[in-house]
């Protein structure tokens, strides 16, 4: 259940909700599509600033090798700037997705595959193992685990963006749509304290949650 059931309910709660808020049916399924490019383009260029970074402090007093880097740094920070999205990740909204952890399998989730993510995770299992272990129960200290709850964030975070988009569109100020869509959606990052916890990790509050 939390691991395809929640994430597969959230995603069409999302659209269900936006609609509720007076966002138009094809107003959304063209912002499902620009918004997972954007964030494809986001989260492969934040992988390529992280190797920038790591090249030009390994670059030390060469001065020639530094002023390339940085140049290319710059211009991925420009690039960002340029994007639909920016605001809500300049916010911090995107922060529990874009983090040091991420990896190159999880670039799939950015382009929406998450199918060929499941699939790259469970084949990596030995053979004798691999179909039990793609109906086990899945831990949350797993990489599947893991990757299953960041859809769930990509999904909120691309309806955060539509629901923004339409907001602004609308004539509200960025401050004033952000907070809106703060109000909207559940955030994550907020600690519940350590009994809630708990009784989340357990499954006993996944639901509920929402209401709290």
């Amino acid at each position: 259940v939390k691991s395809m059931v929640v994430p597969a309910a959230n995603f069409v709660a999302n659209i269900f909700q936006l609609m509720a808020r007076g966002v138009p049916l094809s107003t959304i399924a063209k912002g499902l599509r620009n918004k997972t490019l954007e964030i494809d383009q986001y989260v492969k260029s934040y992988v390529e600033k992280m190797e920038l970074q790591d090249k030009l402090m390994a670059a030390g007093g060469n001065t020639t090798a530094r002023q390339k880097y940085e140049a290319q740094i710059q211009a991925i920070d420009d690039s960002w700037k340029r994007l639909s999205i920016w605001p809500l990740i300049e916010a911090g909204e995107f922060g529990s997705i874009s983090d040091a952890g991420i990896s190159r399998d999880e670039i799939l989730l950015s382009e929406g595959k998450l199918q060929a993510y499941l699939e790259a995770k469970t084949d990596k299992l030995p053979p004798g193992i691999r179909s039990m272990g793609k109906n086990m129960l899945i831990t949350k200290d797993t990489a599947l685990f893991q990757g299953l709850q960041k859809s769930m964030e990509y999904g909120d975070f691309l309806a955060k963006a539509i629901l923004f988009d339409q907001k602004t569109g609308q004539g509200m100020s960025k401050v004033d749509a952000l907070g809106e869509i703060t109000d909207e959606f559940v955030n994550y990052d907020r600690l519940p304290g350590r009994f809630r916890g708990s009784l989340e990790n357990l499954g006993l509050l996944w639901f509920y949650n929402y209401k709290l």
